[in-house]
């Protein structure tokens, strides 16, 4: 939306006047800074601080923001063969990788 000229869209229009959209578009811009794929063009908290605190602050054209699409879905299936009653829990992952590594741990209880 930002690329498009769109972010607008991002607003929720019942939040009214136009000086409410310029602040919300100032924060996206900052939030789109803050994601930037090399650590040395994303702003310090120091900066950013400044940046949300100050609207004389000019703010630099953030660069394309790193992509990143994640999909997950869970089946639960109990096997209902010979009476056991285990649960067998598959876990499917879809999505494009970003340059930026994530890693998701999840911890379930039981055995």
């Amino acid at each position: 939306l930002w690329r498009d000229g769109r972010a607008f869209e991002l607003v929720d229009p019942t939040l009214g006047h136009c000086s409410e959209v310029a602040d919300i578009m100032r924060c996206v811009k900052v939030a789109l800074l803050c994601v930037q794929d090399n650590a040395m063009d994303r702003p310090t908290m120091t900066d950013v601080t400044a940046m949300l605190g100050n609207d004389g602050v000019p703010l630099p054209d953030p660069r394309r923001p790193p992509h990143f699409h994640l999909r997950v879905t869970s089946d639960d299936e109990e096997d209902g063969a010979g009476g056991s009653g285990t649960r067998t829990r598959s876990t499917h992952f879809t999505g494009s990788c970003s340059t930026n590594d994530v890693t998701i741990s999840t911890i379930e209880e039981g055995r």
